[in-house]
This record gives structure tokens, sequence and C-alpha cells, in this order.
């Protein structure tokens, strides 16, 4: 699929490759890596990304493609992702996406979960997709003080009712 020093390189290393050339500022451009695959000037640096320099090195200079999968684990379909046919998903939408082919996602048309994807044929490409990224939330603990002064309001005014 890929030429030149990507050749034999899987889809979803070279994907990320591109994904981090983005985010550091540069065009996506498969290209600049299929000349040299170590790239930084129009690639991106390893260093400043978030797997850092050693991940890079070892998966990009040394073909150790193992290790990107055990960090990122091969796709399984379908599954519900954000899609978007912007590089940066300035737009995106919620779909359930049920395959990848020809460097295009596949999803049913509308279906936004697992459910509403057996109700529907209809199938729409989009050019980028991603896992979701939903923070997990955690417990907070604050005081009616504490409440009042991030909500700016006096704190003998607040009243706390079960649901």
């Amino acid at each position: 699929m890929y030429k030149g020093q990507l050749e034999g390189f899987p889809n979803e290393v070279v994907e990320k490759m591109l994904e981090r050339q983005v985010e550091q500022g540069r065009n996506r451009d498969v290209s600049v890596f299929e000349s040299y695959k170590d790239a930084n000037i129009k690639g991106f640096d390893w260093s400043k990304s978030p797997e850092e320099w050693y991940f890079w090195s070892e998966v990009i200079a040394h073909k150790n493609f193992d290790l990107f999968f055990k960090r990122y684990p091969k796709q399984t379909y379908p599954k519900v992702m954000e899609v978007s046919n912007y590089s940066d998903f300035k737009t995106f939408e919620v779909r359930v996406v049920f395959m990848e082919k020809n460097g295009m996602y596949l999803a049913w048309n509308y279906a936004k979960t697992m459910e509403e994807a057996e109700n529907t044929v209809a199938i729409t490409s989009w050019t980028y997709a991603r896992d979701i990224n939903i923070q997990p939330q955690k417990e907070v603990e604050l005081t009616i003080e504490e409440i009042g002064k991030r909500l700016n309001i006096d704190p003998t005014l607040i009243r706390i009712k079960d649901k």
C-alpha cells in the first residue's frame, strides 16, 4: 500500500504517524515519510509526541510493530467512534463504524448506538475516525463554602436536595 521507506508498514502505524504530523502543525503528507521514514522537519518530532522518542525509534526505525500494537491494539468493528472528513476533527459526528476499506471508514447513516445500527442499512464513508475520548469522572469532595465560591453564590443561600 505504501511506497519507498514505508513499504510493508501497517496502515495503523502510518495513520498514527500522520496524526502526529498534523498535531504538530504540519500538513498531512505521507510522501514525506515514504521518502524518509524518520522525517522530523516535515514529518513530526518524536520527542514531542505523546509516545516520545524511544517508542517511535523502535516502531519506525526498527520496525517493532508489536510494540505499536501493544500500545494501540487493532480496531475491532463494529464500534461507536467519532468520524470526520477533516484531519483535525474540527467538526465530527458520532457514528457506528463497521469497517475500514481503502483508507475510508464505513459507518451506518445516523446510527450513534449499536441499537440504532441494527435498524439501518444505509451507509456513509468518512475519511477519518477515532476512538471517543471520554474521560472517566472521579468523585469530588467540596464544602458548601467551596461550592459557593465556584458558583459565585453566597454559601448561606445554598441548599442541598436529594436529586
